[in-house]
């Protein structure tokens, strides 16, 4: 997915405007990072992959990723039904 395109999808700006974010520490994103949603952490991991010089990595990590995360989806769905 484009970029702007999941910014808009987890609500960071609305398009045509220019996002907004406060000035924050490295630590203080660190201790943000567990109160965003499943779905605004995982984009937040593919954010910072994005960063990452060497394109091709990313891409084979996000694939990965993907699969990891589609597995663990599964994993937490059969464990809810199962008690």
């Amino acid at each position: 997915m484009p970029r702007g395109k999941n910014q808009e999808c987890f609500g960071l700006h609305s398009p045509g405007q220019t996002p907004k974010f406060p000035h924050m520490s490295f630590a203080q994103i660190i201790e943000e990072i567990p109160k965003l949603t499943h779905l605004e952490r995982r984009e937040l991991f593919l954010q910072v992959l994005s960063l990452e010089p060497d394109a091709d990595d990313v891409a084979v990590c996000d694939h990965v990723a993907r699969e990891g995360f589609a597995l663990l989806d599964e994993m937490e769905a059969t464990d809810s039904t199962h008690g």
